[in-house]
Formats: structure tokens, C-alpha cells, sequence
């Protein structure tokens, strides 16, 4: 008996129902200089802690924003890594506003710090900050935003079919725990050398993701690490991106035609080893240069990843708690006031997901969502620390109760990183 001309129409209506169909990724890259002209402005560092913050008074390298734009099914989504202490409401919403003729929004738009303490500072409104970074200054908010904007805007205008690779390593003796009796916050150096055998628990994980255009060559490098961006400690007066601006600068001497981004992880407990470099600026240049040398076979070992689908979402929760920082507790209206609502944060790309908190995680809240997300299925999880926002540290339990610097900047106590995995961990199944 023959197949009938409508049984084969049945068939292939039921495998175009049943079988999902992606549409085509597309893939933009920009970037903007947004070094500040000292000769025009004053402008303090995101540096550490002096009364009023300390005034810029030179430029070592560029303060850059750099862009991701990724589209897939009408979905659009920008990610933007920029060489800030620190991402602030004021900031978040001048972008937002300058964006909001064309398609992006409040809801898929994702700014990340890098975490250079020798970036601009005063960028929040809030006297917690004034203190530590200098008063808040609209002109240096308007020229960073002017500059991501730019950035995004390239980004979506250079988008074009992509195909997305990755690779993890782990570089063990790049970053270490901080929280030990023998770093020195106000140099930071650590007064041991590196000991694998008793080092306490850091994330030596390195990740590349590889992004490359029709001609199979990579047009965007994405280099994912946890650490602090602080070997320039008692430098507090010189402009720079810190490590992760050699980094990037080895790496695109390698692949000039590649856009190379860094977002940073669970850094709040990691600091780069720096103990035997004694000068600042030489400290710099070779710890960014280790950590290019790590990420540099990376980018060649990289193997295709599913990339789709592409889903976002950012969680807006509302703040119940009064903060509590500098062993100082704030009325809970002064909370809602300078904080508003706390945004985590997720971009999936097929099997990877990057989780964001606007906070400065201990390495094992952010090892412990990741595996939270893989639990769910997801191949590649990343902790992103310090996206949309900035809301201090985040401790464990334990580690709260035993004090120390990072546990009394935990705003909400000994139970916040339960809540801030938990949170995570729902919108990564969300999302899947």
C-alpha cells in the first residue's frame, strides 16, 4: 500500500510541532573609553575607605566600557562590563534613560563592575559611599553612562550571526583567601607565600568564552575570574583598570580583531597573590599577565557549546531589612531609601547561565550556586559578583560569626546568602 500525500503532510506538521526550533544567535561587541579628563574634572577613585575618597591626580591606563549584545528569537539582551568599584542606582537609571527610545530596557540590560578600586568612584548617591569614594558627582555619572550607552549602541549595530564556544581551567596560585590573619588590608599583601597544602578554599576556576563570526575567528572573548581588582592598594590616586586592563591588553595583542571582556566572580574573600612583587605597578603588570598566560590556551581549546535558547530575567526584591554596615545599623526607611529593591540577575545562552548578585560573594556562596545550577541542568553556571548594583559583601554563617571585615559590610546578617542562593537557584529552574 502507498504512503498518501496528507499522511506524509501529517508527519511533517507533527515533527515541526514537536521539534523546537531556535532562530539564529546574533552577536555584537562594543566598547568606549571612558577615562575621565582630569584637567576638566575632579574625580576621586573607587579607592579604599579615605575621608571624602581620594582625588585622581593621573592616568596609568583607559577606563573602559565594554559590550556584549546577544540576539536570538526577539529576545535582546546587552551585557556590559565597565572598570567601576562598583555599579550604583544613579548610574543604572541614567543608562536606562538614555536607552529607552530604542529596544532596551530596565529588564535586559546587565551592568557588571569589574571591581578596579582605581576606577572613578562617587558614583552613588548615598553618604555611605561619599565617604569612601568622594561626593557624588552627576558629571562623572553622565560620562560613564554617555560611554556604556555608546558601547551598547555598537554593540547592537555590529550584531551579526555567532557561534559560541567555552573552556574552563582551573589556574591554581592566582587568587587567594584574604580572610586569614596574615593579609594586610591596607597593602594588600598577603605576609605568607602561597602553601596549596593550608591555603583556605579560593575558585581557581577560568573561564573563556569564545565568540566567533561567520569566518569561524573569535570577535569576542569573554573572560570570566573571581578576584580583586586591587594590586594598585596603596596607589589610590592613579586611574587605572587595574589587572584586568593588562589582561585584556595581552590577550587582544594576540587576537586584535577580538573584543576581549572581563567579568569578575564571588571575589568577596579573593585577593590576587602579589607577595613577593612589592611595587604596585609592577604587581600589576604581572599578575595581569599571569592571568592572561592562563586564559591565552584557553581560547584555542574552546569547544562549540549550545548556545540557545537565549532567556533572560532580572528579580527585583523588594528590601525588608535595615542594613547594617561599619558596625553602624540603619533605620530600615534609610535602607529602602539609598538601596531601593535588590536585582538578581541570570542570562542563559543555552547551557550556560550567568547568575548575577549585585554583592560581593565569599568564594563559596558563589561555588555553591553554581553547583545549585547545575543541579538544574545547566552545563556551564557562572557567579557574577557586583551586577546592577552594589550592596556590599555577602558572608556564610559561619564566617559572619567570626567577624572580620567582610562580615561586618554583610548587610543583612548571617542569614543573606542563604536567601541570595535560594534566589539564584529559583531563577536559574525558572529560566530552564
Amino acid at each position: 500500500m502507498g504512503i498518501r500525500s496528507k499522511d506524509i503532510f501529517a508527519a511533517m506538521l507533527f515533527l515541526a510541532i514537536s521539534v523546537p526550533a531556535f532562530a539564529e544567535l546574533k552577536i555584537g561587541t562594543g566598547s568606549a573609553d571612558v577615562t575621565p579628563d582630569l584637567k576638566k574634572m575632579r574625580v576621586t577613585t573607587g579607592g579604599y575607605g579615605k575621608f571624602l575618597g581620594w582625588a585622581a591626580k593621573s592616568v596609568h591606563d583607559p577606563i573602559l566600557a565594554k559590550a556584549l549584545v546577544f540576539e536570538s528569537g526577539g529576545e535582546k539582551i546587552a551585557l556590559v562590563s565597565v572598570d567601576l568599584v562598583e555599579v550604583s542606582n544613579e548610574m543604572r537609571e541614567e543608562v536606562i534613560n538614555r536607552l529607552k527610545a530604542g529596544e532596551f530596557n530596565d529588564d535586559n540590560v546587565f551592568l557588571c563592575a569589574t571591581h578596579t578600586h582605581s576606577g572613578p568612584g562617587a558614583v552613588e548617591n548615598i553618604i555611605v559611599a561619599d565617604l569612601a569614594f568622594g561626593p557624588y558627582s552627576k558629571k562623572v555619572v553622565n560620562l560613564l553612562s554617555e560611554g556604556i550607552v555608546k558601547a551598547i549602541k555598537e554593540a547592537d549595530a555590529n550584531s551579526r550571526p555567532a557561534s559560541v564556544k567555552i573552556a574552563q581551567a582551573q589556574a591554581p596560585g592566582l587568587t587567594r583567601n584574604r580572610r586569614v590573619d596574615y593579609y594586610d588590608y591596607g597593602t594588600r599583601r598577603f605576609g605568607k607565600p602561597y602553601d596549596p597544602a593550608t591555603e583556605p578554599i579560593t575558585d581557581d576556576t577560568l573561564t573563556v568564552v569564545r565568540i566567533d563570526g561567520a569566518d569561524g575567528k573569535p570577535f569576542a572573548l569573554l573572560v570570566h575570574f573571581a578576584t580583586h581588582g586591587t594590586t594598585l592598594g596603596p596607589n589610590p590616586t592613579i586611574l587605572s583598570a587595574d589587572w584586568p586592563g593588562v589582561m585584556r591588553r595581552e590577550i587582544e595583542a594576540k587576537y586584535p580583531d577580538a573584543n576581549v571582556i572581563y567579568i569578575n566572580g564571588a571575589q568577596g574573600d579573593q585577593a590576587p597573590d602579589m607577595a613577593q612583587i612589592p611595587d604596585d605597578v609592577a604587581a600589576m603588570e604581572i599578575f595581569g599577565k599571569r592571568v592572561a598566560d592562563a586564559a591565552l590556551p584557553l581560547v584555542e581549546k574552546a569547544a562549540a557549546m549550545n548556545a540557545e535558547p537565549l532567556k533572560s530575567k532580572i528579580e527585583w526584591i523588594d528590601t525588608k531589612y535595615a542594613a547594617k554596615a561599619e558596625g553602624i545599623q540603619f533605620p530600615q526607611w534609610l535602607t529602602r531609601l539609598w538601596f531601593r529593591k535588590m536585582p538578581m540577575s541570570a542570562i542563559r545562552l543555552g547551557d550556560l547561565i550567568l547568575l548575577g548578585a549585585p554583592l560581593e560573594a565569599i568564594s563559596i556562596i558563589g561555588q555553591t550556586t553554581r553547583d545549585a545550577a547545575q543541579g538544574a541542568g545547566y552545563k556551564y553556571p557562572l557567579f557574577v559578583g557586583m551586577m546592577n548594583q552594589h550592596y556590599m559583601y555577602v558572608t556564610t554563617p559561619q564566617e559572619y560569626r567570626k567577624g572580620g571585615y567582610e562580615a561586618g559590610n554583610t548587610m543583612y546578617g548571617e542569614m543573606e546568602a542563604g536567601y541570595i542562593i535560594g534566589e539564584l537557584a529559583l531563577i536559574a529552574r525558572e529560566l530552564k
